[in-house]
This record gives structure tokens, C-alpha cells and sequence, in this order.
């Protein structure tokens, strides 16, 4: 090999190693940001809080256990040997620490399951956001924008309020939302290991693996812009329910029952993007 070639050879390398490092940095940004974005969420906060509870609730419980055993063994003793001033006093001290104990048991019971009943009152965690490939980055951008967004239509769903009905119509378009999202993601995910794969195999390999990648690459962007399209239908549905509400029309009943089978359609939508479409009265 000639100077000029060994020197074209070790520019290449340093300009792949360029980029290599430049991917990875990029790809280190964006797990750590979405990290901290997953650990910064209600559900997450939320969590935390309930296992501080579960914990308080713990550690009184043990020292209501305690001084509860220590509480019998001295009225024993008194029983045995009789009063003294020294029994008295260590008893009054143990019976203050055995109510407190119970008491601060009860608040961690209390505060325990109440942080529950907000943590099932709220939106199904947000699906894992791994980082993924430059080729797809946009597209994957895209379809966070379109999940962040429908969480935030999805809260406004009903007319009627928060009941039952408007909770089950909610989770399940969410629960179905997040199907979708996940199967796009493990699509990117296979697609950035292909990409991975690709950088070292064998030159007679990489031509099938780009063709592989590139394949992927269809079904995601396909995937990411029929998930738009159903984001788009449901903004337009909630937002002709606001309509509705603000409005009071006497056709309200109809115009429910109309906005609850466009919902309705969402989810079946959704579920269909995920691969996990059922037949109508299925199971």
C-alpha cells in the first residue's frame, strides 16, 4: 500500500471513529435525558412515595412490636416481685413509646393507601424509551411527540365526568396506546442492532443487513405516521366533545354515544398497529 493510500485508509478510520463517537455521545444524551424524564413522572413519584410509606409502616410496626413485648414482660415482673418506683416510671415511659408506635403505624397505613388510590387513579407509565439509531431518530422523536400528546388528550375523554365508564374508556384507549408505541420501539430497537451488527460484519454480510435495516426502517416510518393519524382523529374527537359539553346540546345522549364509538375505534386502531388486533367478541 502506497503513502496515499495508507493515508486515505487512516483518514477513514478516524472519520468512522469520528462518527461512531459522535452516534454514542448523542445516544448517551438522549438515555440520560429520557432517564431522568421517566425518574421526574408522577407514576414514578408516586411510586417512591409508596414505597416510603410501605417502609415508615415497617419500621413503627417493629417498634410497636418492641415496645409491646417490653410493655408485657414489665407488667409480668410487676406480678412477680410487686410495684416499684423504677417499674413504674420505665412503664409509663414504655406504654408513651408503644402508643406512639401505633399510632405512627396508623399514619403510615393511611398515607400508604392513599398514595395507592392516587397511583391507580393515574395514567398507565409512560412505555420504555430507549435510544435508537441516527437513520430513525426523527421518526422515534415523532411518535414520543404523538404519545405525550394523546396522554394529554386522553384526560379530557367524557362528558360525563370521571365515572366509571370514562375511567374504563380511557385506560383501555391508553393501555391500547401504549401497545402501539411499544411494538414501534421494539421494531427501532431491532433496527439500531442491525445497524450495530452491520458496522462490523463481514463485507459479504452488510449488503443483506442494510437491506434488513431498510426494510425496518418502512415499517417504522409507516408505523409512526398511521399512529399520527389515529392521534389526530382522537384530538378531533375530543375536542368535538368539549364542544358538546361546553354547548349542552339537547342531542347530547346521541353525540355521546358517537364520541365513545370514535374512541371505541381508537383503541381497535391502536391495537391493530401493535399486531394485536381480536376479532369483535372475541374471549
Amino acid at each position: 500500500m502506497t503513502p496515499v493510500n495508507k493515508a486515505v485508509a487512516r483518514a477513514l478510520m478516524v472519520k468512522n471513529a469520528a462518527g461512531r463517537g459522535a452516534d454514542l455521545a448523542t445516544q448517551v444524551g438522549t438515555a440520560v435525558s429520557r432517564g431522568y424524564r421517566s425518574w421526574s413522572t408522577p407514576q414514578a413519584a408516586l411510586k417512591r412515595k409508596v414505597r416510603s410509606a410501605r417502609r415508615r409502616r415497617g419500621v413503627w410496626a417493629a417498634g410497636a412490636t418492641a415496645t409491646g413485648a417490653f410493655t408485657a414482660y414489665q407488667v409480668a415482673t410487676v406480678v412477680s416481685t410487686g410495684v416499684t418506683p423504677t417499674l413504674i416510671a420505665t412503664g409509663l415511659i414504655t406504654v408513651v413509646l408503644f402508643v406512639w408506635c401505633l399510632l405512627a403505624v396508623v399514619r403510615a397505613v393511611t398515607d400508604l393507601r392513599s398514595r395507592r388510590r392516587e397511583l391507580a387513579a393515574l395514567a398507565p407509565e409512560l412505555p420504555a424509551r430507549h435510544p435508537v439509531a441516527v437513520e430513525i431518530r426523527a421518526d422515534i422523536d415523532r411518535l414520543t411527540g404523538y404519545s405525550d400528546g394523546l396522554r394529554g388528550l386522553v384526560s379530557m375523554i367524557g362528558l360525563d365526568g370521571d365515572s366509571p365508564a370514562t375511567r374504563e374508556l380511557r385506560t383501555d384507549t391508553l393501555q391500547a396506546a401504549d401497545a402501539a408505541e411499544n411494538h414501534l420501539r421494539r421494531l427501532a430497537d431491532d433496527h439500531s442492532s442491525l445497524r450495530r451488527v452491520r458496522r462490523t460484519a463481514p463485507a459479504a454480510a452488510r449488503d443483506s443487513l442494510e437491506q434488513a435495516a431498510k426494510d425496518l426502517e418502512r415499517q417504522i416510518r409507516a408505523g409512526v405516521a398511521e399512529y399520527g393519524d389515529l392521534v389526530t382523529a382522537a384530538s378531533a374527537t375530543v375536542g368535538a366533545g368539549q364542544m358538546l359539553r361546553d354547548q349542552a346540546r339537547p342531542d347530547g345522549g346521541e353525540l355521546l354515544s358517537s364520541t365513545r364509538e370514535r374512541i371505541t375505534a381508537l383503541s381497535l386502531g391502536m391495537r391493530e398497529l401493535a399486531g394485536q388486533g381480536e376479532e369483535p367478541g372475541s374471549g
